[in-house]
């Protein structure tokens, strides 16, 4: 079975250690004695090089650096009648064809109804509530078409790509494979709980749909909290829940989660996130957008957006996660920048589910850019030509594999953690300098952690250059086939240059994530 391994994180680094040695003239029987049990019991070889500390497989020189996304233009605009204001995207792709849902605040108010739970399980027709969601398709990520869906009426029409008038903008939608065909796509509803209008008296209810297109929603509140703004759930095979990220509030802004094995029953949701020592004091947790890498289920990312209170903008940045619960910044740098002033993402940014992989083979996530500011577009929605205020979506892309790395400015070296040999070749994705250099040593694990002859750093053909995925070379051998089975570790040794990761090819050529 192969697999692939990013290094985003250092969880697939071995983090060494130093450990004692021996003066095999010192040692006295009862030594020698525990020496050999030690081997036979636990597989421990001793180091006999003489009395004395040794580090042993320590990383050195080396750091994680993230890499800042490319932006396309925006492919996802403000162009119908019945769009003033453009929300979040939910993009899946599936079938061939890449498919979004978008929230968009409607350019009148309610006509009927004061917007509550009940109004809004009436025949969804012209009372419109005052956000709803609308749906694009894209054969190739870059051109999109909005379909005359015929579904719901505006202003005595129904030709328009509107799919609900429920307020399902501030979710995200997902495909649910574990789900009965009545309810493959899912999301949130936020509403009120009641007619008094005050902040604490909202929840989320959820909405489902058999095809994307025809929306119902639960008569009853699955979480009552005001979680506003962006909340993503997915099935996790891997854990056989839904897992829920959600917007949350301590001391600001925060990233709440819940985790449950029925999707109208969840349990409330905890803080797992919020602005921290480390952040600068303006700063809150906006939203979570919440992903898993297309083909690596395990790897879990959030891409929060960043509120900067003191310029009143948002950045995106980087975070992993392995048990859903924790998170970890991979950097507190912006993975996801705001544009230049005056460009159409030169206000604020935010990003969004799900990262899928484009025709060309990049990596991408959409996300939400728009001109103005967080308050600055706020009030100038009271004009009647939003001077000039501007926004849609766009994608923020990255070659594959490329999200982070490790990287040594100058020299460095590591070593991975253990793993099972295919006896296919290896390969690295990886980058140098025009001086730089990737060397790559095979260790065995089960004959005490040594260097494999043939598989040594002298007889390593170094990498140069900038390559995606290409094989390691030992004296322009890559057959691995009288190493399968075995438990081998790679000591990589870095030379101004920076690795994204590796991966073992599988039996059948193929690689397995």
């Amino acid at each position: 079975m192969g697999e692939t391994r990013l290094f985003i994180d250092w969880v697939n680094i071995d983090k060494g250690g130093i450990h004692g040695t021996l003066d095999s003239e010192r040692i006295s029987d009862e030594g020698w004695r525990t020496i050999e049990r030690n081997k036979k019991t636990w597989g421990l070889h001793a180091d006999l090089s003489g009395h004395g500390m040794k580090s042993h497989r320590v990383p050195h020189g080396v750091r994680i650096t993230i890499e800042k996304a490319r932006k396309s233009g925006p492919w996802l605009q403000l162009d119908r009648p019945w769009e003033k204001k453009i929300y979040f995207v939910t993009v899946i792709h599936e079938d061939g064809k890449y498919r979004g849902w978008y929230g968009v605040e409607f350019p009148r108010p309610r006509e009927a109804g004061n917007g509550s739970a009940q109004d809004l399980d009436k025949d969804q027709t012209a009372n419109f509530s005052s956000t709803g969601l609308c749906y694009a398709e894209s054969e190739d990520g870059m051109h999109w078409t909005k379909p005359e869906l015929g579904l719901i009426e505006f202003e005595g029409m129904k030709n328009n790509n509107i799919v609900s008038t429920l307020d399902l903008g501030s979710s995200a939608v997902f495909r649910d494979d574990s789900a009965p065909p009545e309810e493959r796509y899912k999301t949130f509803a936020w509403d009120r709980l009641s007619d008094v209008p005050y902040r604490a008296d909202y929840g989320l209810f959820g909405a489902f749909s058999p095809d994307g297109y025809h929306w119902t929603r639960t008569s009853e509140p699955l979480l009552p909290y005001f979680h506003d703004t962006q909340n993503i759930a997915c099935w996790d095979a891997e854990r056989q829940k839904y897992v829920g990220y959600f917007r949350h509030h301590l001391g600001g802004r925060a990233i709440s989660y819940a985790e449950t094995d029925d999707f109208r029953n969840w349990p409330e949701t905890e803080v797992i996130a919020h602005a921290g020592p480390l952040d600068d004091p303006d700063v809150d947790y906006y939203t979570n957008c919440y992903v898993r890498y297309p083909g690596l289920p395990s790897v879990k990312l959030l891409f929060p957006a960043m509120y900067h209170h003191s310029s009143d903008q948002l950045d995106v940045r980087l975070a992993v996660t392995h048990n859903g619960k924790a998170i970890k910044w991979v950097s507190h740098d912006p993975i996801i920048e705001v544009g230049e002033p005056g460009a159409w993402d030169g206000g604020r940014v935010y990003a969004g589910p799900e990262m899928v992989r484009l025709p060309d083979g990049t990596l991408a996530m959409p996300y939400l850019g728009v001109n103005a500011t967080h308050n600055e577009s706020a009030f100038l929605h009271f004009y009647e030509d939003g001077h000039d205020l501007r926004g849609g979506h766009g994608w923020a892309i990255w070659d594959e594999g490329r999200i982070a790395g490790i990287e040594a400015r100058n020299r460095g070296e590591f070593w991975t953690q253990p793993t099972s040999c295919s006896g296919q070749p290896i390969e690295i994705n990886a980058r140098t300098t025009r001086s730089g250099s990737v060397e790559v040593e095979l260790w065995d694990c089960e004959a005490g952690g040594n260097p494999i002859a043939g598989f040594t750093l002298e007889e390593c053909i170094a990498f140069r250059g900038d390559a995606i995925w290409t094989p390691l070379l030992w004296k322009g051998k890559t057959d691995l086939s009288e190493l399968q089975g075995r438990t081998i570790q790679l000591r990589i040794r870095l030379s101004s240059a920076k690795i994204f990761g590796y991966r073992l090819v599988s039996g059948s050529g193929a690689v397995s994530s």
